[in-house]
């Protein structure tokens, strides 16, 4: 298992995807959790899919997924430290906020069946244990079915 401490800097996925294929020499089951909320991985995830068996772990938390109204709201990119401020009554920008969303996860969805990884999606609102189990169990009647 590989972790990094925080480090409050931009998130560098392809560096983290670099490190592991350096140190990996023999084949393995990787689980990539990461929000992918970055960019510039592509070549690395595509040598990680290659080399291991792959399993991309996308993680996110359904309060995201929708912002109550309570007005203005200072947003700070974590990464970044920059401040934003959003009216969260806007119906027009809630909109752009899901339209967004969707078509990023589209996007890597997309990625992911390109290079044959399998895709596990997380919720930081329930176990994950039950779909892990119920993964590996698809993956193994793949593998007797052909």
């Amino acid at each position: 298992m590989l972790a990094a401490e925080e480090t409050r800097r931009e998130t560098n996925l392809g560096a983290a995807l670099q490190f592991l294929n350096k140190v990996q020499k023999r084949r393995a089951v990787v689980f990539l959790i990461s929000d992918f909320m970055t960019n510039g991985y592509e070549k690395e995830l595509r040598v990680m899919a290659r080399r291991h068996d792959l399993i991309a772990c996308p993680i996110s938390d359904p309060r995201e997924r929708s912002l109550p109204n309570i007005g203005l709201l200072e947003v700070v990119n974590p990464e970044t430290g920059e401040l934003t401020m959003a009216d969260t009554g806007s119906r027009r920008l809630l909109e752009f906020f899901r339209t967004q969303a969707a078509a990023e996860e589209q996007a890597r969805d997309k990625q992911f069946v390109r290079l044959k990884v399998d895709r596990l999606a997380l919720t930081t609102d329930r176990p994950f244990v039950d779909d892990v189990r119920r993964l590996f169990h698809l993956r193994q009647h793949r593998m007797h079915r052909g």
